[in-house]
């Protein structure tokens, strides 16, 4: 796993994720986390019209499954590219 330093956070950002890191009794890094998680793995607009143009979008829409797929897909692409 990566790691990711964040520097220049307001105060009172700080002092918001802190109280709801507390509400949920999640440490303030747990709860960072799982936002940027969240943030992370939801497709961008872009992300899904992309897949749609990909997957040869017509008349028919296709399924989550097959937008997901294609957009992870295009991530390991993104990845592999990034790496060479």
């Amino acid at each position: 796993m990566s790691t990711i330093i964040i520097r220049n956070v307001p105060d009172d950002v700080h002092a918001i994720l802190k109280q709801r890191a507390a509400a949920e009794g999640l440490s303030l890094q747990k709860y960072v986390l799982r936002i940027l998680v969240e943030h992370a793995r939801r497709p961008t607009e872009q992300e899904v019209q992309t897949a749609l143009k990909r997957l040869g979008h017509t008349e028919t829409f296709p399924t989550h499954e097959e937008i997901m797929a294609e957009i992870r897909l295009m991530h390991e692409e993104a990845a592999r590219c990034r790496a060479s």
